[in-house]
């Protein structure tokens, strides 16, 4: 389901459409709130899914001569567990030990060695992207289970204006989100090199927070 597409079942559910004049919810507030439910989806997944089935990557390169490297805006809140120097064959080879010099910027430890340019990869787990427009689609929640981002906004949306949400919702919520979760437990894990731990990503500095 696109944007579009769950903002069009959120308002079928709360049986809302433009001949209704007490409708004072835009489409703008209506997209923010399906992206709060999406991100809180995505939160609850990392707490109760296995980690290893959540697990991204991402190849970038270390340019010559550099001892650190900038993260592109899509890894900069993401949570990263793991770095791999990769061969010729874009295989992982080597970890690569670097640190958090500040928030979005990695420096690797070999400090007074010259480095020539190689590409690594990052393993991570992502942030929930925002939906830009209404063709978007939320690429975290398999396509099958979309519909609990309709659940969740329809949760928020109940919760703000009628401070109150219909058991049999709540059944309905915790029904999908259920079948999500049990789908993702089967999920065979992706092709990847033995990270260290998955218990705790790679920390950065308090002082980086700023």
């Amino acid at each position: 389901m696109t944007l579009g597409e769950i903002r069009a079942q959120v308002k079928l559910y709360l049986n809302v459409n433009n001949s209704q004049l007490n409708d004072d919810l835009s489409d703008a507030n209506y997209n923010t709130f399906i992206q709060n439910a999406y991100k809180n989806i995505w939160i609850r997944l990392r707490g109760t899914a296995s980690k290893s089935v959540l697990l991204a990557s991402q190849d970038l390169p270390w340019a010559s001569g550099a001892q650190t490297v900038i993260l592109p805006t899509n890894l900069q809140n993401a949570l990263i567990y793991d770095l791999w120097y990769l061969d010729s064959g874009s295989n992982p080879y080597a970890r690569l030990n670097a640190f958090f010099e500040t928030r979005n910027v990695l420096r690797i430890t070999l400090s007074g060695i010259t480095i020539s340019g190689f590409n690594f990869r990052v393993y991570f787990i992502p942030e929930a992207e925002t939906l830009t427009s209404d063709s978007s689609t939320p690429a975290l929640i398999p396509p099958s289970h979309h519909e609990v981002i309709v659940w969740e906004t329809l949760k928020i949306i109940k919760m703000l204006y009628d401070k109150e949400i219909p058991d049999s919702w709540m059944r309905r919520m915790d029904d999908i989100e259920f079948t999500l979760n049990k789908e993702l437990m089967t999920r065979p894990v992706s092709q990847r090199a033995n990270i260290v731990s998955l218990d705790q990503p790679i920390a950065r500095p308090l002082a980086s927070l700023q």
